[in-house]
Order: C-alpha cells, then structure tokens, then sequence
C-alpha cells in the first residue's frame, strides 16, 4: 500500500477512529494519542495487509488494541 492511498483511507475514517477511541478512553486527549499510536503502528505494519479490501477492519482492530494498552498501563500506575 502506497502513502497516496493510506492516507485517503485514514481520512475517510478519521471520524470513526477518534468515536471508536472515545468508546474506549474518556479523556479527548487520550482518544488523539490512541489513533495517532494505530496510526503509527499501521503505517509501520502495512505490508503485513492481506486483504485491502479490510483495510477498515484491520485498522479499527489495531486502534482498539492501543486502546486496551493504555488501559492496561494507566491501571498499573494506580
């Protein structure tokens, strides 16, 4: 997957990404750190893709991962 296409993908889904975020972290700033991580990891992970045609799919699921993360490591801190 080429960076022209990545990026038209991610800005169709900017909108669900930070709601899907919002579903799992209250703070707005912990819900743009998320998507800016799976972001992040899914730039860096793109060639494992199998199937564009779940680019979604496959997106969200590393956007919930993050999200799972930071919870994880914010209930170890307290």
């Amino acid at each position: 997957m080429d960076k022209q296409t990545f990026t038209e993908q991610v800005q169709g889904m900017e909108r669900s990404l930070y709601r899907v975020a919002r579903g799992y972290l209250a703070a707005d700033a912990d819900c743009a750190d998320a998507v800016q991580e799976a972001l992040l990891h899914a730039w860096a992970k793109r060639s494992t893709l199998r199937e564009p045609r779940y680019f979604r799919t496959w997106l969200t699921r590393i956007l919930i991962n993050e999200c799972k993360t930071m919870l994880r490591k914010r209930a170890r801190v307290q």
